[in-house]
Parts: structure tokens; sequence; C-alpha cells
């Protein structure tokens, strides 16, 4: 990530205002269609963020794509109990727990 895309990705997370949840795993998230409307183009350029330079990674079998910013690693995915959207993760790195889903994944490839 360029160090334009760094400022432009901390000012963003800071701007917005995060939904806390202990919902499978404590995170926090944002609905994009209750962004501001003058909000979504940073949301979507953040979400491109993460495609682009984020790292793969497994969580209760299924695999999403997560980019660390500051203290927080942060995915996107589809809502699940709003209208249909997108929506953005973010869990804070040291209360990230260990998938046991992959446990079960790697003891099925051996």
């Amino acid at each position: 990530m360029t160090p334009d895309e760094l400022v432009f990705a901390r000012a963003f997370v800071a701007r917005v205002q995060w939904t806390f949840t202990t919902a499978l795993a404590p995170h926090s998230y944002l609905v994009r269609s209750q962004v501001p409307v003058e909000l979504q183009g940073d949301f979507d350029r953040f979400t491109r963020l993460i495609e682009q330079h984020g790292t793969p990674g497994r969580f209760q079998g299924v695999t999403y794509t997560y980019l660390e910013v500051g203290e927080h690693r942060y995915w996107s995915s589809r809502t699940l109990f709003h209208e249909t959207g997108w929506n953005l993760n973010r869990a804070r790195l040291d209360q990230i727990q260990p998938d046991p889903q992959l446990e079960l994944d790697l003891g099925a490839a051996s």
C-alpha cells in the first residue's frame, strides 16, 4: 500500500462510526447503506484497498481478504441482517482468536 493510501485508510476508519457486536466473534462493522452518502465513495475505495493489498485468511471455513491498518484487521462481506449490500468489518489485532475451523481443515488435509 502506498503512503497516500495508508493516510487515506487511517483517515477513513477514524471518520466513520463503527457498531460493535459479539456475534460470531467480537468485532465492529459498518453497513454501506447506513454510511452517509458523502462517505460511500470512500467506503468503496477502502473496500478496494482491502481487495488489492490484503491477504487471504479463513474464518469459520470461509476465506476472506484481510488488511491490517493500525491496531485492527479489516475485511468486507455481504450483509446478513440488513438490506442487501456490503459491510466492512474490523477486529482488534489483540482480540483475534484462532479459527477452530482452520484446525479442522488442516486436519482433513493430512
